[in-house]
């Protein structure tokens, strides 16, 4: 960690994305008219789906011309974006670099003409082949291409369109041609891409219009590091083109890093209150800075070998280690097969936890909004959508801190447990920040999710209106967990962790954002035990973050079940009133009292006030091992508030596990053959199920939660006989995050 900590200060710190940005996004390639927009609008808004920001793919464009909007097809863009807006959404549109030349008369090539910032070969503007045909590259290492940009998207928001970010695509540089191509500007392009076929279109337009690479050892190294016959100016433009900085060879790797940096430049001098929110596919060193990152064209498959699920853990991890926090994969799958149910409910279950959430699809793919998919399916969309909304404070914190302190927001779980050699091996896991893991299902039809979980106590992701506080000690081994379809995937807290969330999820960012918070710390025992984390705030309207941000809060709980204190230290910015919830989780893997507690006349002290239900800012449901404080927080005159530091104590009674005389116990009895390990359960139904067996560190028991005494379910896990396979015992997880 203190070697991403020292990179990240290297290199420069990251950009935080505006907190809308970490809604849900939704694209597709071929939404050919705006009414499709409309038409997508109104499927999530019937669905009652959230749905922050909508995209547009080049469908837009006149003739795929940039700062273009085609008059037909996308009349009245620019009013249904002002009532998208209205209602609390956001527009994306991408744009690329390449700017048509096929005709003479298009203002965007024209400016750059007159500013003299295309990338030229042999003194004349270079040519290569693009989505609008004939196509020249703005130079960005040029600083006088930063102003003809920002001028450029100037004019477009102005004449045709606002918009709320921008998606920088075909940015490596991509060209269909490779080389350049000896084409006049102004000739006509007359190719119908619709009729496109990849296999001839080099020999039918590249070799025919004589689009080459100069023959030199820029072009044809010595040494070739690519494969297949592709030689280093294949998909891209002669590395003997000219730039401000030297030749193109020179500055191929960090070309979309300078287009970024432009865009960002030209965004937050249009909006210098917000932080400009910009979508790139080409990264290098530095990209972070100014950029956020997808995954590219991703398939609609399962595996990390085709690009699928399992690829986009391997892919954020990756991003995050470069620098670049803000990452996520297209959502089910962009290209390939259509997507499957099975897959998009996997699909989203994952992508509920990358820090950047989209639902896109290719040309010929078929629709795949979630409204579109099965009632069942849908209702466990919006479930992991609930779950991310109620999560974005610690996301925007994680991301916020990538800013601050160098710290990944999506990680392998070896870079924070970096002692625990056997973590090395894993390829599934994912943690987020360093208090949540992640354990998705990676394969098709399967009903388990299998991963290496690092040693020490972890609780079942939790809130304050859950019925069940679950916890299970890991050694490190390998552990399989029943996952139905359409549940959750499994998630866990870190014990010693604090997890700030949102009060409520609901459709919108910003109205999920004004519920307050509630800060859920998972005790690392139940008693002497403690738990910290942090809260990052955003700055008003999503304004610069600057590096002695005054929005940090810790906050630190100490004590045991019977009584102890939370401080919240740090931060120094105006923010407004909220309600907040405190809520204390206590393992029930206690040795001494192994079926947990029940916690009663629990009262608080806020801030030197005694607190309690009867005046309002005091709540507590009769959960086990849980404490929950509630309250509204004072202001001052100036509208400001501090967290307020706290004493909680409580009266604990032990629940008392299964005897002869419980009429609610049953037998459970567990047998293993030696080589095979048929595991033989048998239940009983009466009123309720007791079950508890020891296994080294690791134990489990199940409680019926509707007995008389409350107790509480508590999963964990014991051992096959066949390797380190763990099964969890049940899966009730109505009530889980």
């Amino acid at each position: 960690m203190d070697v991403m900590k020292s990179y990240q200060q290297y290199i420069g710190p990251a950009e935080v994305p505006p907190y809308w940005a970490l809604g849900t996004h939704q694209c597709k390639y071929g939404y050919n008219t705006l009414q499709d927009l409309e038409d997508v609008l109104q499927g999530y808004q019937e669905a009652e789906i959230p749905l922050q920001v909508l995209w547009n793919d080049i469908d837009y464009m006149n003739t795929f011309h940039i700062f273009t909007v085609d008059p037909v097809r996308y009349a009245g863009l620019r009013n249904f974006t002002e009532v998208l807006r209205a209602g609390g959404r956001q527009y994306v549109q991408i744009v690329d670099p390449g700017v048509a030349v096929n005709e003479l008369n298009y203002s965007v090539y024209q400016s750059g003409e007159a500013a003299n910032v295309f990338m030229q070969r042999d003194n004349t503007t270079m040519v290569g082949v693009v989505w609008p045909g004939w196509t020249a590259f703005p130079d960005f290492t040029n600083p006088a291409t930063t102003q003809w940009w920002t001028t450029e998207i100037q004019n477009y928001f102005q004449t045709q369109v606002q918009l709320d970010g921008m998606w920088t695509d075909m940015n490596e540089i991509s060209s269909f041609c490779g080389g350049s191509c000896p084409v006049q500007p102004g000739t006509p392009w007359t190719f119908d891409w619709h009729t496109v076929d990849w296999n001839t279109f080099d020999q039918l337009i590249c070799q025919k219009n004589g689009c080459n690479a100069l023959n030199t050892s820029l072009n044809y190294p010595p040494f070739n590091p690519l494969t297949n016959g592709n030689q280093l100016f294949t998909k891209t433009v002669d590395m003997e083109a000219d730039t401000y900085m030297g030749k193109y060879y020179d500055i191929k790797p960090f070309y979309g890093n300078m287009e970024n940096m432009a865009t960002h430049s030209a965004l937050s001098s249009l909006n210098p209150n917000q932080r400009p929110f910009i979508l790139t596919r080409s990264t290098f060193t530095g990209a972070g800075r100014s950029t956020f990152h997808w995954a590219g064209d991703n398939t609609a498959t399962w595996g990390a070998d085709t690009g699928g699920l399992l690829a986009s853990i391997q892919s954020a991890q990756a991003s995050n280690l470069g620098g670049v926090f803000m990452v996520g994969s297209d959502i089910p799958g962009f290209t390939g097969p259509n997507t499957t149910e099975h897959l998009a409910d996997r699909w989203y279950q994952l992508g509920s936890y990358y820090t950047f959430m989209r639902n896109h699809r290719d040309l010929n793919g078929a629709p795949q909004e979630p409204f579109r998919f099965p009632p069942i399916a849908q209702s466990a969309f919006k479930a992991a959508i609930a779950r991310r909304y109620r999560l974005l404070p610690y996301i925007f914190s994680n991301l916020a801190a990538g800013r601050l302190f160098g710290i990944p927001a999506i990680m392998h779980p070896s870079l924070v447990f970096s002692n625990q050699l056997a973590l090395y091996e894993e390829s599934v896991a994912m943690m987020i920040g360093q208090s949540l893991l992640i354990v998705p299902v990676v394969e098709e039809d399967s009903l388990t999710a299998t991963a290496r979980i690092p040693a020490g106590l972890w609780y079942w992701l939790s809130d304050e209106n859950s019925t069940e506080v679950t916890t299970f000690m890991s050694d490190a081994s390998s552990y399989s967990f029943d996952v139905p379809r359409y549940t959750p995937i499994p998630a866990f807290q870190r014990a010693g962790s604090m997890i700030p969330m949102h009060n409520e999820a609901k459709l919108l960012v910003q109205d999920t954002q004004a519920t307050g918070h509630a800060m859920i710390f998972a005790m690392t025992s139940t008693d002497g035990g403690s738990a910290s984390g942090d809260l990052i705030l955003d700055t008003p309207g999503s304004g610069p973050i600057p590096m002695n941000y005054g929005g940090v809060y810790t906050f630190r709980a100490q004590g045991s079940v019977s009584s102890g204190s939370i401080s919240v230290s740090g931060g120094s910015t105006v923010a407004p009133v909220q309600e907040e919830a405190y809520v204390l989780l206590f393992p029930t893997t206690d040795s001494n009292n192994p079926y947990g507690y029940r916690l009663e006349n629990i009262t608080a002290t806020i801030d030197g006030v005694l607190c309690n239900e009867s005046i309002g800012c005091f709540s507590h449901s009769p959960v086990a091992n849980k404490i929950i404080i509630r309250f509204i927080e004072g202001t001052s005159a100036a509208g400001s508030f501090q967290f307020g530091s706290i004493q909680w104590s409580a009266g604990v009674v032990s629940l008392p596990g299964p005897s002869d005389s419980d009429p609610w116990k049953t037998a459970f009895i567990a047998t293993t053959a030696a080589l095979g390990g048929l595991l033989l359960i048998a239940l009983s139904v009466a009123l309720g199920i007791y079950i508890r067996r020891r296994q080294t560190t690791i134990e489990y028991e199940i409680v019926d939660t509707t007995s008389p005494v409350n107790a509480e379910s508590s999963y964990g896990a014991t051992e096959g006989t066949a390797g380190l396979t763990h099964t969890r015992v049940s899966s009730n997880l109505s009530n889980r995050l």
